[in-house]
């Protein structure tokens, strides 16, 4: 059965097709896939997990927004990267600045290159990288 570049095998025409046999060697493939990409994915990041997002939302009068993902998620406040999209409030420069990081979110204050708050419509785009929240002592 030929195969795709990432190895997912596919049938060709003019065979007669057998879908359960086709079915299980498409999934097997895929699965192995996945596991070899998580594996190397896992040992670049060295077992710290990886969030990311993209929000848009109004700030407060001094531009602060929050960004939360939740209880659950990492054991410790994690490293954050976030920086602006889109914003109809301002063609200028945007600048966010991290004011508050903990577990479950970040508050973000977005301001233009003078410091002067954006209050209007902005899109914040974040990566979160960290230690993953456990159940297991």
């Amino acid at each position: 059965m030929p195969q795709t570049t990432r190895g997912y095998p596919y049938p060709l025409g003019g065979v007669a097709p057998d879908v359960p046999y086709d079915m299980q060697q498409l999934a097997e493939a895929i699965d192995l896939d996945v596991t070899e990409t998580t594996t190397a994915l896992s040992a670049l990041i060295g077992g710290k997990r990886v969030l990311a997002g993209s929000s848009v939302s109004t700030g407060t009068a001094a531009g602060d927004r929050n960004i939360s993902w939740g209880a659950g998620v990492f054991a410790t406040a994690p490293v954050v990267i976030a920086c602006p999209g889109d914003t109809t409030s301002s063609p200028a420069t945007v600048v966010v600045l991290q004011s508050t990081l903990g577990t479950t979110g970040v508050n973000v204050r977005v301001t233009n290159a003078a410091g002067a708050a954006i209050t209007g419509a902005c899109r914040v785009n974040w990566i979160a990288v960290g230690t993953p929240y456990s159940t297991t002592k």
